[in-house]
């Protein structure tokens, strides 16, 4: 069983790159998607390569930096790691969502939400930060495992991907992405000992071989027809053979000097990025419209211009969380303490 003792104690660099890889491939599709005639670009079609990747890789290192939450209490489980993920959560939200429907507004014509819209889209995870509501969710779920055997925990996801044809008929909005992400943010927390051997024979041929092999095979299930009953558990199932050989990558492209540094960076600031390149395209899309731009025939210069709108939310994003007034809406203060025994923190503070 993972514990936090045998987590490594010097920190990876390829579970970074591959959050990294995973934020960029997320702005580029925002991009593309927003930009006419972006999905055709050249770009566009290079992401598509990493499209089966971009989320489940990201909930998979999750996962696997999630496992620490077996050793907590009920109140550690609040308030040293739920806590941080649903404030940032609750207090951006309702602005991208006021900020995206402005851009809606001014670009389409469409009206402006009430309060309700903006809560409804807040507590169905429909919106750009959705991300932040499932990791709060299989956070707890995760926790609630902590008291099974490994070979049961294993089945969970198994069990999950096999009942997703049923589950997925759940009248809940949210239900389509929860039964595509839980199963690799699971199996990224359960099989961390694993991964980490993975990771380290992950520049032996034989490894990248068979890597490439699942990739191809990954490849082919995506292309055949399952109909729209089986499409999510084919979907899934490409997602998890994928995964070795963007873990293989992830590690490969972290000894590339100055690139796998600077993916590194990314994936280390990835709240951020999050937080902020939406922010940003919309901010930018507005400005594109007003200067005309959007009616060019060139989608491979607005789509570049759409993406440096993006960067410049995140870095304002980044700005804002090193702001003394308002950095604490990205990164909450830590409060355990406060709901600590004087004696429990005293003793704390001396280990």
């Amino acid at each position: 069983m993972p514990t936090p003792q045998t987590m490594t104690k010097q920190r990876m660099a390829w579970p970074d790159v591959a959050r990294g890889i995973s934020i960029l491939g997320v702005m580029i599709l925002h991009a593309t998607m927003e930009i006419p005639g972006g999905l055709d670009t050249p770009l566009a079609r290079v992401n598509d390569f990493i499209a089966s990747l971009r989320m489940p890789l990201f909930f998979m290192v999750s996962g696997f930096f999630a496992v620490k939450v077996f050793g907590f209490s009920f109140k550690d489980l609040l308030l040293r790691r739920l806590w941080f993920l649903a404030v940032p959560y609750v207090l951006w939200n309702p602005i991208e969502v006021l900020v995206a429907s402005v851009r809606n507004m001014v670009i389409g014509g469409a009206s402006m939400p009430g309060a309700q819209f903006v809560f409804e889209a807040m507590y169905t995870a429909q919106n750009m930060y959705w991300f932040l509501y499932l990791l709060v969710l299989f956070t707890a779920i995760l926790w609630l495992t902590k008291w099974l055997p490994q070979w049961v925990r294993v089945l969970i996801p198994v069990v999950v991907i096999v009942l997703t044809p049923w589950i997925i008929q759940v009248p809940i909005l949210v239900m389509p992405r929860i039964l595509a992400y839980l199963p690799p943010f699971l199996l990224g927390a359960y099989l961390r000992d694993w991964i980490v051997q993975f990771a380290q024979q992950a520049n032996r041929f034989p490894v990248v071989a068979v890597s490439l092999v699942l990739a191809a095979v990954s490849f082919w299930l995506h292309a055949q027809d399952f109909g729209y009953t089986y499409k999510p558990v084919r979907d899934v199932v490409v997602s998890l053979i994928y995964l070795p050989c963007a873990i293989v990558c992830a590690v490969l492209l972290a000894k590339v000097p100055l690139v796998g540094a600077g993916v590194q960076k990314v994936g280390r600031k990835t709240l951020v990025v999050y937080l902020g390149h939406p922010l940003g395209l919309s901010v930018g899309l507005v400005l594109m419209h007003w200067a005309g731009l959007l009616q060019w025939d060139q989608p491979m210069v607005l789509v570049a211009m759409a993406l440096g709108f993006c960067v410049a939310g995140s870095v304002v994003m980044f700005a804002v969380s090193k702001s003394r007034v308002l950095g604490w809406s990205i990164y909450p203060p830590a409060i355990a303490q406060y709901f600590s025994s004087p004696r429990l923190v005293e003793v704390e503070s001396r280990s």
